[in-house]
């Protein structure tokens, strides 16, 4: 799928809701809830023989059920709400990795680093900092930007890298501001960390007015092509 026909198939509220992954917290609250009471009623049924504690159990799950319930009917109106939103001011765009994770490992905020599968090729499981296109930014010009940041990234000293990376933290990442102040990439482009497992995105600006910055959801997409 390309990008033009991504773009074509989530102007239909049918299309973006079955491309569209919303935030499903409620959803999974919910579902934790009825997890934790069988496994509780399990448990005790099988080291006491006894049935006593079920009704209670049975009782957390239908609150299980109420909160899962509840979430699927917010996920559903989530998906309207940033539907209109796309349709007003969003668009799909590229994201691309640019050989930085966020690393959560430390003590206090997080930080970002460089990828240890580029430095050592050890698999590295943090989270993956991405490039995101604007608007109007082909594919391929997101995805030379990140070559390029990759390729300057690797001549820079340990003192160096800790300093962008310090800086692309405090000044960039998840703030509505161009990357292209600090790295070699094209104007307009965003710095975030990877939503979902596609080569798209979703992105959708706060509201004129507001300070927090735009938010990227997930798409589904497979065999994506930018």
């Amino acid at each position: 799928m390309t990008l033009e026909q991504l773009q074509a198939e989530l102007t239909s509220r049918r299309g973006f809701a079955a491309r569209v992954e919303p935030p499903k917290g409620l959803r999974r609250f919910g579902a934790g809830v009825i997890l934790v009471f069988v496994l509780f009623g399990g448990i005790g049924l099988a080291v006491q023989g006894r049935w006593e504690a079920w009704p209670s159990v049975l009782a957390w799950v239908a609150v299980g059920l109420v909160v899962l319930l509840a979430g699927l009917v917010r996920e559903r109106l989530l998906l309207r709400s940033m539907h209109t939103a796309y349709r007003d001011r969003g668009w799909v765009a590229s994201q691309v990795p640019i050989g930085l994770v966020r690393d959560d490992s430390g003590e206090g905020s997080s930080r970002l680093r460089r990828d240890t599968a580029l430095t050592s090729g050890k698999v590295d499981d943090a989270t993956m900092v991405v490039l995101v296109g604007g608007p109007d930014t082909p594919g391929a010009n997101v995805r030379a930007g990140a070559q390029a940041t990759r390729e300057s990234l690797a001549r820079l000293t340990p003192e160096a890298e800790r300093d962008l990376c310090e800086r692309l933290r405090t000044r960039v990442l998840y703030r509505d501001q161009d990357a292209a102040a600090f790295l070699p990439v094209p104007s307009g482009t965003r710095l975030t960390v990877q939503a979902g497992s596609s080569a798209f995105v979703l992105v959708i600006p706060a509201r004129e007015g507001r300070r927090r910055g735009p938010g990227y959801h997930a798409i589904r997409v497979e065999h994506a092509a930018g």
